[in-house]
This record gives C-alpha cells, structure tokens and sequence, in this order.
C-alpha cells in the first residue's frame, strides 16, 4: 500500500479509475466518401456513428442545405466488416476556416465486404477535426465488434509521405 499526504492508494483504487463511468453516444463524425456504387444520401454529410455489438449504424443527416434536405441510416454488419484503418492527426483549431485544414483531419477508412461479391469490398471514409471521436470510435470497435482497427499517428509531413507512397505505389 502507498501513503501520500494521508491519502490511501491502492492498486484496486486505481483500476476503479480507469472504469469508465458512461458509455460513449453517438460518435459525430463527417461520412466523407465511399466506394459503394450507390449512396442513399449526397457525400460528405455530417453523421452521428454508432458502435453496437452488430455492426456500425451510420445515421447521416443534412438539414437547411440549398439543394433540399436528406436524411439515411445506414448499418454495416459486423460480419461484413473486413478491416478498419484509423489515421490520426493533431487537432485542428476550432475557429479555423474548415477548407484551410482540408485533408489534415483525422478519419478511419472502413473496408466492407460488397454483398454481391463484384469486388473484394468497399471502402467508407469517416473523420473529424477532433483526433479525439476517432480514438473513441477505435475503443468502441474494438470493445464491441471485436475488430481491432490498425491506428496510425502522423503529421503534416508523414501525411503527405504515406499518401505520395500510395498514390505512386513507392515505399
């Protein structure tokens, strides 16, 4: 046991700390594309994500817009599910100008499967300017589906030198 000022601390007391007390909402995220023939609604599209034990339900929304407004659920069955890859940025500013910061956001890339077999899968990309809601969407994967999503951290600069590596086919 450890004693400091006169406080009790123990290894249990610490383990209690780290329950988390709630679970996590919604996860606001931007649907930014996909790779699917058909999308119910237009891309990108503000969208609250959630992690559920049988897939991800994706419930996007625009409302207010010029065109007209659209609304869609979504849901990607778990066993559909091939592979998540999360590419974490450092925060963007909240009072900057989004088109600024464009492709500096942090985002996942969820691959699933195509359930007519015509290609391998398909590829869905959600982000957020918020490193933060895709370091939560990565915990809930992994404590409710199961999947464990590769997580890479970059910058600015190894950004721009992975995506020059894929685009070129160049390691």
């Amino acid at each position: 046991m450890l004693y400091s000022i006169g406080v009790h601390v123990s290894m249990t007391d610490d383990l209690q700390l780290k329950t988390p007390t709630k679970q996590l909402p919604a996860l606001r995220l931007s649907w930014d594309s996909t790779t699917a023939p058909e999308t119910p609604v237009s891309l990108p599209i503000a969208a609250q994500v959630r992690v559920t034990r049988d897939g991800l339900d994706i419930h996007a929304e625009r409302t207010g817009s010029f065109a007209s407004d659209e609304a869609a659920h979504v849901h990607i069955p778990k066993e559909q599910i091939i592979g998540i890859d999360v590419y974490l940025m450092p925060d963007m500013s909240d009072n900057t100008d989004p088109s600024w910061n464009e492709g500096l956001e942090s985002y996942a890339v969820v691959r699933h499967a195509d359930p007519f077999d015509v290609v391998p899968f398909f590829e869905s990309k959600l982000s957020s300017g918020k490193a933060y809601w895709l370091k939560a969407f990565t915990k809930a994967v992994e404590e409710r589906l199961g999947v464990e999503p590769k997580v890479t951290e970059e910058n600015q600069s190894t950004r721009k030198r992975r995506l020059i590596q894929e685009n070129t086919g160049k390691v």
